[in-house]
């Protein structure tokens, strides 16, 4: 049952819908699942609105941690790639160096994790 009449994302209707919606079910279907639960229908129908408006604009939790991980992955990436790059020329300059792998690896990870997720 819905304790607010607009839900906020910490609602579970709201979670129910974002996850019905998620799955590709239609709207219809989302607003009858939340009237079964005990929802009034037309605070069902102002929550999957909500829902849809808030996945139109990005600002579900669930896209804005795959933007970030998309983020910090091209970032780690970066960095690692660069350190990896300059590494024979300071190796050539003034002895041997050591390259870490691991976070070139992590930022693939991370980068490859945020575009599954979207």
């Amino acid at each position: 049952m819905s304790l607010y009449p607009l839900a906020v994302r910490s609602d579970p209707a709201y979670r129910d819908a974002e996850a019905g919606l998620r799955r590709g079910q239609p709207p219809t279907a989302v607003i009858d699942h939340l009237v079964q639960a005990g929802v009034e229908p037309d605070v069902a129908l102002r929550i999957v609105n909500k829902v849809g408006l808030d996945r139109a604009a990005g600002r579900l939790p669930s896209q804005r941690a795959a933007r970030a991980d998309i983020l910090v992955g091209a970032a780690v990436f970066s960095v690692a790639m660069g350190a990896a790059i300059t590494a024979p020329w300071l190796a050539a300059v003034s002895g041997p160096y050591v390259v870490a792998w691991g976070p070139l690896g992590y930022g693939l990870y991370r980068f490859f994790r945020g575009l599954l997720r979207q």
